[in-house]
């Protein structure tokens, strides 16, 4: 039996620890459903779906954990453009143990005795984007070969590009610190109980993790950047913190990421302001510049030329009319450059003609009821 377990719930992404004598466990959680995580060291990990806990009601889930096997694991990271190997990658399998390796000159790598389970699966190397995947290990299953893109980071080394936008008053502007290069963005001059803010939206075209660095100079606890993903706050960060990066799990799909600069009612301390630079978003190695998202009765029918320069003509069609389209356009880093609302809402092929700068994009078409 095992004495001590952790169990954590991803609805409300809470854990609470077995009893270390007998076993059981018990936790206060409201009406839901729920996926169940049960992990113990020397035990593969378990995962109970659909658990369904009702008002007041006691919900019974007992689980019966595997003992752990040693598998030795290995594989070999290349890059997708060469094929090159790529050398000293970092190899992290994170889990009810973790484990760290670096790729040898032949991007080879391997570790040892790894106990057989679920686990993270992150391939990290400075230039590329990081890869990550959930992984089981297993005597059938221990060789994980990684293909790597080199990453499209954006480091404002030139203007601040137009599909970054300030959504305050006083917004974030390009400043002559950086952590790559000479510049970064830099939150704007406000004043007490104020805020300075900026976003992106970004067509992430796999799961992966997005990374930025920041640096953070002001009155510790009270003036902070606070960092969103889809309008839910992720961190905050107060003081004087000199560059360091961020890393956060993204799912694939559309996200708006934004980066806030607030202060409280008194008290001015540091710079008062904070910066951001190096932001690399996970992006597959390819985009896909033909059909995109294909939402009921809208799509892409074709794009010509892409990339473009000036002019491109993207083709869609409505199965019928009265069908409200609005068109995205996404560069080759996932981010948004265009946004056409009111096409022609006629039945049938119908054409839009753009006149934008030299580039290679992605289109997506989304269609609803008018």
């Amino acid at each position: 039996m095992v004495r001590t377990g952790k169990l954590r719930y991803s609805r409300s992404n809470s854990f609470v620890y077995t009893d270390p004598d007998v076993g059981d466990y018990h936790r206060p959680i409201s009406a839901g459903t729920y996926s169940l995580q049960v992990s113990a060291a020397g035990y593969e990990t378990l995962i109970l779906e659909d658990i369904v806990v009702t008002d007041g009601n006691l919900t019974l889930a007992d689980v019966e954990l595997v003992e752990s096997v040693s598998v030795d694991i290995s594989g070999t990271v290349v890059d997708f453009a060469s094929n090159s190997a790529i050398d000293e990658a970092h190899i992290f399998v994170s889990g009810s143990v973790n484990y760290h390796t670096t790729t040898d000159e032949n991007g080879n790598f391997s570790i040892d005795e790894v106990l057989s389970g679920f686990y993270q699966f992150i391939v990290v190397k400075t230039g590329y984007t990081t890869h990550l995947a959930d992984i089981q290990i297993s005597p059938t299953s221990s060789t994980f070969d990684v293909t790597l893109a080199e990453s499209q980071a954006e480091s404002f080394e030139t203007v601040l590009p137009q599909n970054w936008v300030s959504t305050t008053s006083i917004g974030w502007d390009i400043d002559n610190i950086g952590y790559d290069g000479e510049q970064s963005i830099k939150s704007g001059a406000i004043g007490d109980d104020d805020e300075s803010a900026i976003e992106i939206e970004v067509n992430c075209t796999v799961a992966g993790v997005m990374t930025f660095y920041k640096k953070v100079s002001s009155e510790d606890n009270y003036d902070k950047l606070n960092f969103y993903i889809d309008n839910e706050l992720i961190e905050s960060w107060s003081g004087e913190i000199g560059w360091t990066e961020e890393i956060h799990a993204v799912n694939a799909g559309i996200h708006t990421f934004k980066w806030e600069y607030t202060k409280d009612g008194s008290v001015d301390e540091g710079s008062d302001c904070a910066w951001i630079d190096y932001v690399i978003f996970p992006l597959a190695p390819t985009p896909n510049n033909s059909d995109t998202s294909v939402v009921q009765v809208s799509s892409i029918l074709a794009s010509y030329p892409n990339p473009f320069n000036p002019e491109i003509t993207i083709n869609y069609f409505n199965s019928k009319a009265d069908a409200s389209s609005s068109l995205k356009i996404y560069n080759i880093k996932g981010q948004l450059v265009k946004n056409i609302s009111n096409l022609n809402r006629s039945k049938g092929v119908q054409s839009v003609v753009l006149i934008y700068s030299p580039y290679l994009y992605t289109p997506v078409i989304k269609r609803s009821e008018g």
